[in-house]
């Protein structure tokens, strides 16, 4: 991939997300920006999926309506992992990386994040490799041979 057309792989840090509540609307704004911006698609967010997530437990209940910086970090790597593993796998990860502080789980999520991005982008040399129906699948195996082994990992750390 040229690198005019790289992707932004740049995940915003605790210290970047914002300091002050949002409320739904602007949590959900928020949220979908900048998750469009990374993978250029959208990622839907929606209020009855945030209500779910609290129910569930993955997020705290907000305070007032509003949602912090430690939900708006959880919603993040919610809605990024939920592309590969269930919620229920979700909240085991969640759940144990409660050792550490949420501010140092979220930017070490999101340092992983950005190398994983990196390195999937740099797998794929020029333009013409990207265009080429190996590269999809090579890309593919890749992701499910990792998802296999992370879940293999998170069965073994959980039990």
């Amino acid at each position: 991939m040229d690198k005019t057309e790289s992707t932004s792989t740049h995940f915003p840090r605790w210290e970047e997300l914002p300091d002050i509540d949002l409320y739904m609307d602007q949590l959900i704004f928020f949220i979908q920006k900048h998750l469009k911006n990374l993978f250029l698609y959208d990622t839907e967010l929606t209020p009855s999926m945030v209500n779910n997530y609290v129910k569930q437990k993955l997020l705290p209940a907000p305070i007032k309506k509003r949602y912090s910086r430690e939900h708006i970090a959880a919603l993040f790597v919610i809605c990024n992992l939920k592309q590969v593993l269930s919620i229920t796998e979700i909240k085991e990860i969640i759940d144990n990386c409660a050792y550490v502080t949420q501010e140092e789980s979220y930017n070490s999520f999101c340092s992983e994040q950005e190398k994983a991005l990196q390195n999937a982008e740099s797998a794929v040399q020029n333009k013409n490799d990207f265009l080429r129906s190996d590269a999809v699948l090579r890309m593919a195996v890749s992701a499910s041979a990792d998802k296999a082994i992370a879940l293999r990992i998170l069965h073994t750390v959980t039990k």
